[in-house]
C-alpha cells in the first residue's frame, strides 16, 4: 500500500535554513511554504549583477552625453539587456530559495536535522510529501492464479496491521513479469 504520488524535495544549492520547517505527517496545501532557506553567494552574486545593470543603465542615459560611449555605438545597450536578464536569472534561483510543497498532501518523511541556522550542501534531502487522496496496492499472484485476475475486477486489501482496515480495490493494470 502506498501513496499514488509521492515527491522527495532537496535543496537547490547549498544554503542555509533561515526559518521554521514543517513537520513530520502535517498537511500541506500545494505551494504552501515548507522551509526558507538562505545563500550568501547567491546574495553577493545578486549584489554584483545589481550594481552592474545600474553601471550600464547609466551607460545607456548619459550615451548621447558622452563621446567616448557615442563611440560605442550599440554596446552599452546590448550590456545592459545582459545585466538585465542575467538579474532576473538569478532572481529566479533566489526564488527556488523558499521551499514550497509541490502538490496538496502529507509530510511523510523529515530531514530530522532541519533546524535554524544549519548549512545544507546541495540536494540534501528535506521531506519526502505524499499525496495521500488516492492510495496504490501493488499486489503479487502465483503464476498459476494469473487467470482468475482481470483488469477492472474487484479486489480487498487486508494488511498486516488490521488498525488499518480494510481497503476496496480494482484491478487498474496486470503487469505479466516473473519474479521471484
Amino acid at each position: 500500500l502506498s501513496a499514488i504520488r509521492e515527491q522527495q524535495i532537496s535543496t537547490p544549492f547549498s544554503s542555509t535554513i533561515t526559518g521554521e520547517s514543517a513537520e513530520d505527517m502535517k498537511k500541506v496545501r500545494g505551494g504552501e511554504t515548507l522551509l526558507q532557506l538562505s545563500s550568501p553567494e547567491m546574495e553577493q552574486q545578486i549584489r554584483q549583477a545589481r550594481t552592474s545593470t545600474e553601471i550600464s543603465r547609466w551607460q545607456v542615459d548619459q550615451q548621447t552625453f558622452d563621446k567616448r560611449l557615442l563611440s560605442q555605438g550599440n554596446v552599452p545597450q546590448r550590456r545592459f539587456e545582459a545585466d538585465i536578464a542575467e538579474l532576473a536569472g538569478l532572481n529566479d534561483i533566489m526564488n527556488q530559495l523558499t521551499v514550497l510543497a509541490p502538490f496538496d498532501g502529507i509530510v511523510v518523511s523529515r530531514n530530522d536535522e532541519l533546524t535554524p541556522g544549519l548549512w545544507l550542501s546541495r540536494k540534501e534531502p528535506l521531506y519526502v510529501i505524499a499525496d495521500t487522496s488516492m492510495n496504490r496496492v501493488d499486489g503479487y499472484v502465483k503464476e498459476r492464479e494469473l487467470e482468475r485476475i482481470r483488469v477492472g475486477a474487484s479486489a480487498r486489501f487486508i494488511p498486516d496491521a488490521l488498525e488499518f482496515g480494510v481497503y476496496e480495490c480494482t484491478v487498474a493494470e496486470i503487469d505479466r513479469v516473473n519474479i521471484a
